[in-house]
């Protein structure tokens, strides 16, 4: 199961989306927990966990002054670790992906872990998340088309 968070500035405590154009950016923190959810067995399952980016706008409209507009779908999401260097499991690093869904509630997070080299990675195995992956600082820009 995940969940995610706006960011906030670390100096002003306050949330961290803007508009550049007709693109509207996000930046966000993923969460993911070893919950299992309804009718699943085990909280990470092959292809992704549910990553449901709706969460993104009901907590921006319910920033001050916020009135969100309707948007049209993903135009991009990247994710990464940004665990700093020298904490606990910073060696194992693990890769995240955004697969966008038929809405923006089911999309999935997919997580890849290391190969040999010159191969391609690895999907993380179905059941609990790893202790790595759950102490990991797992970070995202979303950005969304305006009408």
């Amino acid at each position: 199961m995940t969940s995610v968070k706006i960011q906030t500035s670390s100096q002003m405590s306050q949330p961290l989306f803007w508009k550049t154009g007709k693109i509207f950016h996000v930046l966000f923190t993923v969460t993911p927990t070893n919950v299992n959810t309804p009718g699943n067995a085990n909280p990470y399952v092959a292809g992704g966990d549910t990553l449901d980016l709706t969460q993104l706008f009901n907590q921006a409209s319910s920033s001050p002054g916020q009135v969100l507009p309707t948007f049209e779908a993903i135009a991009k999401c990247e994710l990464g670790s940004f665990r700093p260097t020298g904490n606990a499991g910073s060696a194992s690093y693990y890769v995240y992906q955004y697969t966008p869904g038929t809405t923006l509630a089911n999309g999935t997070l997919q997580i890849f872990t290391g190969a040999a080299a010159q191969s391609a990675l690895t999907e993380l195995a179905a059941g609990n998340y790893p202790a790595n992956v759950l102490n990991d600082v797992i970070q995202g820009e979303a950005q969304f088309v305006m009408p």
